[in-house]
């Protein structure tokens, strides 16, 4: 795209040329948001999962950070100059969780652009693998927030998009459900 600050025409293509943002260890799932374009990434971590916006010629700073924390990963392996952890020069995470509590993994969903739940409109909706815990992201009024709905999916492995935009997601035993009911006390999910 126009904004990608690592393409250079005049070169032809080259590998720098397919970057747009970089620093990311394991991206796990992203969508697009309709209503601006913007694209959002979840991403696994060794203690910390995140939900980021993606932005052309960002540093998300894996190794040196994950989400917000110093991790693990040390400079080894990087060219020299790297930023230390903490500089402001790394886009931080718009939400992130730990691995507390049997949370494992994220698992990246899609955002909400169906007509049956207009209060999901624009929601970013992910979970996490081994709980089954499934939240919807959103920035009302300026701020990310991310509420976690009751019902719970163990094995979470997927989401998926029908041409309505109406959401569904699978597990690794078997389950295929359509979201039919976004309450965020009690969420119902229908077997397929």
């Amino acid at each position: 795209p126009a904004d990608n600050p690592f393409y250079t025409a005049a070169d032809g293509i080259t590998a720098t040329d397919y970057l747009y943002a970089y620093g990311f260890r394991n991206p796990f799932g992203g969508a697009w948001r309709a209503s601006d374009g913007a694209h959002y990434e979840v991403e696994n971590g060794p203690s910390v999962d995140r939900f980021a916006k993606v932005v052309s010629g960002r540093n998300y700073g894996w190794k040196l950070m994950e989400g917000t924390i110093c991790g693990g990963g040390g400079t080894s392996g990087c060219p020299s100059g790297v930023p230390a952890c903490n500089s402001p020069s790394y886009a931080l995470p718009i939400l992130e969780y730990t691995h507390s509590g049997g949370d494992c993994s994220v698992t990246g969903g899609y955002v909400y652009r169906g007509r049956q739940f207009p209060q999901l409109a624009g929601t970013y909706l992910y979970g996490d693998y081994c709980t089954g815990k499934i939240w919807g992201a959103g920035n009302a009024a300026g701020s990310w927030t991310s509420r976690l709905f009751a019902r719970r999916a163990p094995n979470l492995t997927t989401f998926g998009e029908d041409a309505a935009g109406e959401l569904y997601l699978a597990t690794g035993d078997g389950l295929f459900a359509r979201i039919v009911n976004a309450n965020p006390i009690s969420p119902t999910l229908a077997s397929v």
